[in-house]
């Protein structure tokens, strides 16, 4: 079973706050659709990174990406990349 744990140092929380509203321009593809991938990608990225914001996933909490998967309706994968760039933010490690 793979997992994740989110880091002890709270400082990793500050001006991180859930973002509502735009999608970003990355989005986009260059006929301005929006990529299936990248929807499903930006989805699970918000829902997890409110979660650890807002302290439903407290620090030290390890993160099931088989659970995760199954959560959202989704492989492994996606799971992986958006811990990935959580963890590019200081937000897991």
């Amino acid at each position: 079973m793979t997992s994740k744990a989110i880091p002890v140092n709270a400082n990793n929380l500050k001006n991180n706050g859930p973002e509502e509203g735009d999608l970003g321009s990355e989005l986009f593809d260059e006929s301005g659709d929006v990529s299936p991938w990248r929807l499903r990608f930006n989805t699970i990225y918000k829902d997890l990174r409110k979660k650890i914001i807002l302290l439903t996933y407290p620090p030290g909490t390890r993160l099931d990406v088989n659970a995760l998967a199954q959560e959202h309706g989704v492989s492994r994968t996606p799971i992986r990349t958006v811990i990935q760039r959580l963890e590019n933010e200081g937000l897991a490690i």
